[in-house]
C-alpha cells in the first residue's frame, strides 16, 4: 500500500483561496468601522495572510501602516503627499510617525507607451 507524501507546511488550494476572500472581507468591513476595530480587523487579516502564506494583495497593502496596523482614513490619521521629483508617493501614518514610499514610475512608464501608440 502506497502513501502519498504530503509536505510540511503546505496548504490546500481551497484553504488560500477561502483565507484570500477573509482577507478581503476584513479590509472592506475595515473602512466602515471606527478606527480601534478597523485596526483589530487589519491585525487579523495580516495574522491570516502569515498562516497560510499568502501576500496581501497590493491595494490593501497600501491602506495600512505596517508599524502600528492602522488603517489609513485620509485626513484623520494619514498623510498623502505627492514627491514629482523623485516619482513617489508619501504616506505618513499620523499615529507612530511612520513612512510609506510608493514609487509611481510605472504609472508614467504606461503613459509613455499610450502615447507612442
Amino acid at each position: 500500500m502506497a502513501f502519498k507524501k504530503i509536505q510540511r507546511g503546505k496548504k490546500p488550494n481551497w484553504q488560500k483561496d477561502l483565507a484570500l476572500e477573509r482577507i478581503k472581507i476584513l479590509f472592506s468591513e475595515a473602512k466602515k468601522q471606527e478606527p480601534t476595530l478597523a485596526k483589530r480587523y487589519v491585525t487579523i487579516a495580516r495574522y491570516i495572510g502569515k498562516k497560510f502564506n499568502l501576500p496581501i494583495p497590493l491595494p490593501y497593502k497600501r491602506q495600512f501602516c505596517r508599524k502600528c496596523n492602522t488603517f489609513f482614513k485620509l485626513g484623520t490619521n494619514s498623510r498623502h503627499r505627492i514627491d514629482s521629483e523623485k516619482h513617489q508617493i508619501i504616506i505618513t501614518c499620523l499615529e507612530c510617525k511612520n513612512i510609506k514610499r510608493i514609487p509611481y514610475i510605472t504609472e508614467i512608464k504606461q503613459k509613455r507607451k499610450k502615447q507612442d501608440l
